[in-house]
C-alpha cells in the first residue's frame, strides 16, 4: 500500500499572526486590497467570529485575527513570493548569518522552542497563581508562602510587554542546527493557539530586527520598556541565571547563561507568522 502525497499545501493552522504588521504592509504594496477587503460588510459568521475574539481580548488581552488579516497573510505572501522578496537557506550556519541584514524577511521550516527562562517563570508564576490549591508546590507556612508569591509575581512582570500582555521569547532552530542561536519575541496578543502547541514544528516568516556584532550583549528580557538598558538593569538581569540555575533544576529545566544574556552571533527577528 502507498501514500498519494497532496500535491499542494493549501491549508494552514496557525500558531501566530502579526496582524497589524501584515496589514501595515500590504496597505503599501496592494493599497486597493486593502479598501476593498476592509470596507466590505462581513458576512454573519465572521460578524460571530469577531464577537468572540472582542469578548476573549476583554478577558486575556489576547487579540485574535479577525478572518479577514488570515486572507490578507495569503495576500501579502504572494505578492513577496512574485517580487522574490523572501530570503531562504537550505543549511543554517554562520555564513548564512553574516549573509543577513536587519530588514530582511525570511521564510524557513524551524522547530519553536520556549526560551527555558521563559518556561521557568512561567511555570512559577502559574504555580504561585495556584499556591491555595490542595497539594500545591507552594503550599506550607502562609507567611512564607506570601513572600514567595510576591517574589514569583515579580519575576512574571519581567514578561509583560508595555501594553501588560506577555512577551514570550522563543527559538527558532532550523532542522539543520539550531547555531548561530535565532530569537523570536513572540507577543501573546498575536497568538492564534494555545500555550500548548508553542513548542512544535512549523513554518514561519520572520523580519530580521538585529544581528548581535563581537563584544555586544543583550538581555532575554527588560526591567524598563522604554529606551536603551542602562547598565545597572543589564546587570541585575544578568544575575537572575545563577539565583535561577538551582529551582531552575528542580523542575527539569536546563539554565544557562546563554539562556539569560545573548551575544554574538546571535540573531533577533520579529515574528510575523508562524504555522503549518
Amino acid at each position: 500500500m502507498t501514500y498519494a502525497p497532496p500535491r499542494a499545501h493549501l491549508h494552514r493552522s496557525f500558531l501566530y499572526l502579526d496582524h497589524d504588521a501584515v496589514l501595515h504592509s500590504l496597505a503599501m504594496l496592494e493599497p486597493d486590497w486593502i479598501m476593498t477587503r476592509m470596507a466590505a460588510r462581513r458576512p454573519a459568521w465572521a460578524e460571530r467570529a469577531m464577537a468572540r475574539a472582542a469578548e476573549e481580548r476583554s478577558t486575556t488581552g489576547r487579540s485574535r485575527p479577525d478572518p479577514v488579516h488570515f486572507a490578507a497573510f495569503d495576500a501579502w505572501e504572494r505578492h513577496l513570493e512574485e517580487r522574490h522578496a523572501f530570503g531562504t537557506f537550505d543549511t543554517w550556519d554562520e555564513d548564512v548569518r553574516n549573509s543577513l541584514e536587519v530588514g530582511h524577511t525570511l521564510t524557513f521550516q524551524a522547530r519553536t522552542v520556549l526560551s527555558p527562562l521563559v518556561k521557568l517563570i512561567t511555570a512559577m508564576v502559574s504555580f504561585a497563581a495556584g499556591r491555595n490549591d490542595p497539594g500545591s508546590l507552594l503550599a506550607g507556612d502562609r507567611a512564607a508562602t506570601e513572600r514567595s508569591t510576591e517574589q514569583i509575581l515579580r519575576l512574571g512582570s519581567l514578561l509583560k510587554d508595555a501594553d501588560g500582555t506577555r512577551q514570550l521569547s522563543m527559538y527558532l532552530e532550523p532542522p539543520s542546527g539550531s547555531q548561530p542561536r535565532i530569537v523570536a519575541r513572540l507577543h501573546e496578543r498575536y497568538l492564534a493557539a494555545g500555550m500548548n502547541r508553542l513548542e512544535s514544528d512549523y513554518q514561519v516568516v520572520v523580519q530580521v530586527e538585529s544581528l548581535l556584532r563581537q563584544g555586544e550583549s543583550e538581555n532575554i528580557v527588560r526591567i524598563l520598556h522604554s529606551g536603551t538598558a542602562m547598565p545597572i538593569e543589564t546587570e541585575t538581569i544578568a544575575k537572575l541565571g545563577p539565583a535561577l540555575t538551582s529551582p531552575a533544576r528542580k523542575m527539569g529545566v536546563e539554565l544557562t547563561e546563554g539562556d539569560v544574556t545573548f551575544t554574538y552571533p546571535t540573531v533577533f527577528v520579529q515574528p510575523i507568522a508562524i504555522y503549518r
